[in-house]
């Protein structure tokens, strides 16, 4: 029992204030459910513009970069984290197609110089089924997106992580599948009496911020 005590006290007591830290994997999930809620964007995605002009994966090269630059603000803001650029391992490293890091923690500890680095994992899932069985009422031209965000810290004592965040959102409305489900991801904007309007950068800023809530508050 002492020895589980202390390790939580270890995990909760990490002052991370003006500390660095790398990147060191983002995956994003975009489940089959959600893809499907959208499939009458299917044109309009296919020919919005993104950075990955190449990616055979429009959906995800229209929202990674927005979900990660976002968020990064964010933490640096409320944790006092100092967030290093995601190129900042040179070519010690592999990268993933978006330009993102995707190595171990183990490659990570042999090629960095950082006292923490971090991987992200998000998904972006729908739960548009589940309401249509609860309400078999809804229009065909609606989703109800769920974001989970989970962040892994490691500081560079070794492989075991030192921290997990947590956070989600989820729609309790359904939004319409138009252009304005990206919201500012594509420069979409609501009038500003609008304040219940929910769309996919609202709800990811959410998700970012309970993650965040949850961790200042353990």
């Amino acid at each position: 029992m002492a020895v589980c005590l202390i390790a939580t006290a270890s995990l909760s007591a990490q002052n991370y204030t003006n500390k660095q830290f790398a990147l060191i994997n983002y995956d994003l999930k975009i489940t089959d459910d959600f893809r499907g809620d959208l499939q009458a964007l299917e044109d309009y995605i296919n020919n919005a513009e993104v950075h990955n002009k190449n990616a055979d994966d429009r959906l995800k090269a229209l929202i990674i970069h927005h979900l990660y630059y976002n968020m990064t603000p964010m933490l640096e803001e409320k944790v006092g984290m100092s967030i290093l650029p995601i190129n900042s391992f040179m070519q010690e490293i592999k990268y993933d197609d978006f330009g993102y890091p995707h190595a171990s923690i183990s490659k990570a500890l042999r090629k960095g110089d950082s006292p923490f680095y971090f991987k992200v994992e998000m998904e972006l899932d729908s739960n548009t089924e589940e309401k249509r069985e609860k309400n078999t009422d809804l229009p065909g031209d609606i989703t109800f997106p769920h974001y989970t965000i989970d962040i892994t810290v490691y500081n560079n004592d070794g492989i075991i992580p030192v921290d997990r965040w947590h956070g989600e959102s989820k729609a309790t409305k359904p939004i319409k599948t138009n252009k304005q489900l990206f919201g500012s991801f594509t420069g979409q904007t609501t009038s500003a009496t609008d304040t219940t309007h929910k769309d996919l950068s609202t709800l990811h800023r959410e998700a970012v911020l309970e993650m965040l809530n949850n961790h200042l508050n353990e």
